[in-house]
This record gives structure tokens, C-alpha cells and sequence, in this order.
């Protein structure tokens, strides 16, 4: 009694399956996936992964007037095992200042109305990805690369404070 229940209970679910199949004929047009990819035999090694700049103290002189640089640092970058690579990319990402885009925010809970400036060594501006502006490039002629930059704190707002002024800036080099 049992195995006939069973079987009676599998050909009505063959016939509903079977059903189903013939109702989901029209699957629409077929579409284009497009794949590509740069497959590169080499990219320079950075010396050091992570950068600590310290950019020391600095005194907010009342009032503060846009455009003052309160502090700079000079930093590099080293690259070295670069042979076969001519020239190299650079991107900063980062939240960008409120006041001025072009710069970096800085984290929240300390100093405001100031934001950090990266400029190359020529001083180009390095803008956060997304912002207005181009990576930097870079010429690539050797064994070792060293990519020179200068970071400053800028007063973007008139109505800037004083406390912890730190920044966390992402970046990511593409060679070619």
C-alpha cells in the first residue's frame, strides 16, 4: 500500500514538472559577455608597503586665511627591480576635503577646516580618485625608482580648529 502511494505520488509530480518545462519556451535574446584583460610580465617591488609621514606640530595662527600652508614634508616612494618597466602610474585614494575637493580629508574627531596637499617633486597635484584631475605619471629608466613628493596641511576653511590632524591615503601604482 505504501509503494503504491509512493509511485502514484512520483508520476503526478513528472506530469507537473513536465508541464512547467513546456510553458518556459520563450527565453528571450541572447546577450554578449566581453572579456579583457592587460596580462603584464613584471611590476617594480615597493621598498616599504606602508609610509608613516610625520608631519610634526604646527600653530593655526586666528584668523586663519584659506590657502595657508601650515606644515610640509617631503616623502618618497621607492620602487626598485623595475628593469623592463618605462613608465609607472599613480593613484591616491581617499575621502576628499568638503571645502576643497581637490585635497584629502582628514579623519573626523580632530582639527577641521584644514585639509592635506600632495604635490609631486615638478608640483603637480596629486587629487584624490574620483576628484578632477589625472593620475601622475611617472618615467621609469632602471632598476630603482624614487617617486618624490611633498605633503602639506592647507587651510581650506576660514573658521579652521585645532586637534589631531591625520590622514590615511590609499594609493595604487600601474606599470607599464
Amino acid at each position: 500500500m505504501k509503494f503504491k502511494l509512493l509511485l502514484h505520488s512520483g508520476i503526478a509530480s513528472l506530469s507537473l514538472f513536465a508541464c512547467g518545462v513546456n510553458a518556459a519556451t520563450d527565453l528571450g535574446p541572447a546577450g554578449d559577455i566581453h572579456f579583457s584583460i592587460t596580462i603584464t610580465t613584471k611590476a617594480c617591488e615597493m621598498e616599504k608597503s606602508d609610509l608613516e609621514v610625520d608631519m610634526g606640530t604646527m600653530t593655526l595662527q586666528k584668523p586663519a586665511a584659506v590657502g595657508t600652508v601650515l606644515s610640509k614634508k617631503d616623502f618618497t616612494i621607492e620602487l626598485k627591480e623595475c628593469d623592463g618597466i618605462s613608465k609607472a602610474t599613480v593613484e591616491m585614494d581617499s575621502q576628499s576635503d568638503s571645502d576643497d575637493d581637490s585635497m584629502f580629508a582628514l579623519e573626523a574627531g580632530g582639527a577641521t577646516g584644514v585639509a592635506l596637499k600632495i604635490e609631486d617633486d615638478k608640483g603637480t597635484q596629486q587629487v584624490p580618485k574620483g576628484s578632477s584631475g589625472t593620475p601622475i605619471e611617472w618615467a621609469i629608466d632602471g632598476e630603482t625608482t624614487s617617486l618624490h613628493y611633498q605633503a602639506s596641511y592647507v587651510v581650506v576653511n576660514t573658521q579652521a580648529t585645532g586637534g589631531t590632524a591625520n590622514a590615511l591615503v590609499n594609493f595604487s601604482i600601474t606599470y607599464e
